[in-house]
C-alpha cells in the first residue's frame, strides 16, 4: 500500500513541476466562460490523455520489471531504481546540465511539437485527448522518476497501476492551473517546488530500503496471475 501511495504523493507534489513545464499547453485549451462545460470537458480529455500515456509507459516498464523479477533480481532492481532516482534528482538540480539537456530535448522533440500544433488547430474533443496523449510522452524528469518507481512493482498490472496513481496525483494542480495562470505565482509555489525534490528523495530512499528488505527467491503466482512472490531461498516456493 505504501508503495502505491508513493506514486500518488509524487504526482501530487510534483504536479507544480508539471504546471511549469506543461501548464502553458493546458492553458491554450479553450476556456471561454460562455462555454464552460466545453472547457471543462477539454481539460478532462487533455489530462486523461496524459494519464493514458503514463499508463502505457507503465506497461513498458512493467514488462521490463516483471521479466527482471521473474529472474530473481527484484531486490537488486528496487535498489538500483532508488539509486537512479537519486541520480536524476542530482543532474536535474545542476543548472549546466539542465541547459544542455533542455536544448537537446528541444531539438529531438521538434516533430512532436509540430504534431501538437496541428492538433491545437483542430480544436475538437479528440484533438484535446490527443494533445494530452502526445504531451504525456514528451521527455519529463518527473515522469522518469515515476517510471523508475513503477518498474519495481513486480508485475505489469502493478506498474500500470503505479503510473495511473501518479497521473491521478497530478490532476488537482493541473486542472486548477489550466483555468487560472495566477496559480503559477505566489510564495506558496516556492514552498511547493521545494517539496518536490524532498518527496522524490524520500521515494528513492524508500525503494532502496524496500530492496534491502526483500526476499530473494521469486516466482510467478497463479492467483492473482502475473504477480511475483519472493521468498528466502531456504523457504520452499508454493
Amino acid at each position: 500500500m505504501t508503495f502505491y501511495l508513493s506514486a500518488f504523493i509524487l504526482g501530487l507534489f510534483g504536479s507544480l513541476h508539471c504546471a511549469g513545464m506543461c501548464g502553458p499547453i493546458a492553458m491554450m485549451l479553450p476556456a471561454n466562460k460562455t462555454f464552460l462545460r466545453k472547457a471543462n470537458i477539454s481539460r478532462l480529455l487533455y489530462n486523461s490523455g496524459r494519464a493514458v500515456a503514463y499508463m502505457l509507459i507503465g506497461l513498458v516498464f512493467g514488462l521490463l520489471g516483471s521479466a527482471i523479477s521473474i529472474s530473481g533480481y527484484q531486490k537488486q532492481l528496487s535498489i538500483l531504481s532508488g539509486i537512479i532516482i537519486l541520480l536524476i534528482i542530482f543532474f536535474t538540480a545542476a543548472q549546466k546540465f539542465q541547459n544542455r539537456f533542455s536544448a537537446f530535448i528541444a531539438r529531438m522533440t521538434m516533430p512532436v511539437r509540430i504534431l501538437m500544433k496541428n492538433l491545437f488547430a483542430q480544436q475538437s474533443p479528440s484533438a484535446h485527448l490527443g494533445i494530452g496523449l502526445v504531451n504525456g510522452f514528451l521527455p519529463c524528469g518527473l515522469v522518469y522518476l515515476a517510471a523508475a518507481g513503477s518498474v519495481t512493482a513486480g508485475s505489469i498490472g502493478g506498474s500500470i497501476l503505479y503510473m495511473a496513481l501518479f497521473a491521478l496525483g497530478t490532476f488537482p494542480v493541473m486542472l486548477a492551473m489550466s483555468f487560472s495562470v495566477s496559480l503559477l505565482k505566489g510564495s506558496w509555489r516556492n514552498w511547493y517546488s521545494k517539496a518536490t525534490p524532498i518527496v522524490s528523495i524520500a521515494l528513492a530512499l524508500f525503494l532502496i530500503y524496500r530492496g534491502t528488505q526483500m526476499k530473494t527467491a521469486c516466482h510467478v503466482t497463479k492467483s492473482p496471475p502475473s504477480m511475483v512472490s519472493c521468498q528466502h531461498p531456504s523457504v520452499p516456493a508454493n
